[in-house]
């Protein structure tokens, strides 16, 4: 069974493979002509998690009418055929692609650098967040660092990381956090992290009204911030349009002692980011578990 299964994974990866030696040639604008297609397919044929996306607009977009839910979910449907073609092309190692992703205020952090401080920033997944790791590096003076979750399939976790890893980012594993702040002092770093899936459930849960709804959010970034005595700042994405997003950063926590209340900015922030344009961020997650 586990050599039928890596045979499987190993034509999976073939054929990804041979798709993004396509994208590399195709400019992204001739790309996107696949866009409606795409999302035709995505929700229609077979319909990809249809009924998780609108039951997470319908109970977090409580004052929105059926109308209107059914077109956030066609224009999610939309952002997500497009994500999916950006980082096809992405991944395809074309140097020539027009995609943009900028940090409006990176000077924010210059001082943490001066300082040789580390310092998290958090996000959503809004917009188009792998395009957004994988510019980061332009945009900072500190080394750039990726946490990530390792993926249950091993060949594809594998095969993602040496594809993110070109990109200029260096990733590192969740259960290794703690470990690189302690040990690696050379440069000062910045680990961006996503913690917007619903976390794994252990005594380092708790529970904010987030979209209307009771929401189980992970507090272990909090207790590794103050602990450490970490600066954590959020990035807030927009989408300009098709291929072009932009990120501002705020600070939650400065590193200083005084009241913390990390984990409830952050999940503050995010809902706001969300409201602002809610078609792009990821609703087909199955986030309200707990």
């Amino acid at each position: 069974m586990n050599n039928q299964k890596h045979k499987a994974n190993r034509m999976g990866i073939s054929i990804l493979k041979a798709t993004l030696r396509v994208f590399y040639l195709i400019p992204i604008d001739v790309l996107y002509f696949l866009s409606p297609l795409l999302k035709f397919v995505l929700q229609h044929v077979p319909s990809y998690r249809k009924k998780v996306i609108y039951e997470n607009l319908r109970n977090s977009l409580i004052y929105e009418d059926d109308s209107a839910l059914r077109r956030i979910q066609s224009s999610y449907y939309q952002h997500l055929s497009e994500i999916i073609i950006e980082n096809l092309k992405l991944f395809s190692g074309s140097k020539k692609s027009s995609l943009g992703f900028d940090i409006v205020n990176p000077e924010i952090l210059n001082k943490a650098y001066d300082d040789n401080q580390d310092v998290i920033v958090v996000s959503g997944h809004l917009g188009n967040w792998e395009l957004g790791f994988s510019k980061a590096a332009q945009h900072f003076k500190h080394t750039v660092c990726g946490i990530y979750k390792k993926q249950s399939n091993q060949d594809f976790d594998h095969y993602l990381r040496k594809l993110r890893s070109k990109r200029g980012l260096e990733l590192i594993k969740e259960e290794r956090f703690i470990r690189t702040i302690l040990s690696e002092k050379s440069t000062p770093k910045i680990f961006i992290l996503i913690p917007d899936q619903n976390p794994r459930k252990n005594k380092s849960i708790r529970y904010f009204n987030f979209l209307n709804q009771r929401t189980a959010f992970s507090n272990s970034l909090e207790k590794i911030a103050i602990k450490y005595d970490l600066p954590v700042l959020y990035a807030d994405i927009i989408k300009l349009k098709r291929g072009k997003y932009q990120a501002q950063l705020n600070w939650i926590h400065k590193g200083i002692s005084g009241e913390f209340n990390i984990t409830k900015q952050y999940a503050s922030l995010l809902e706001r980011n969300i409201l602002s344009n809610p078609a792009i961020w990821l609703w087909s997650h199955r986030r309200w578990k707990h």
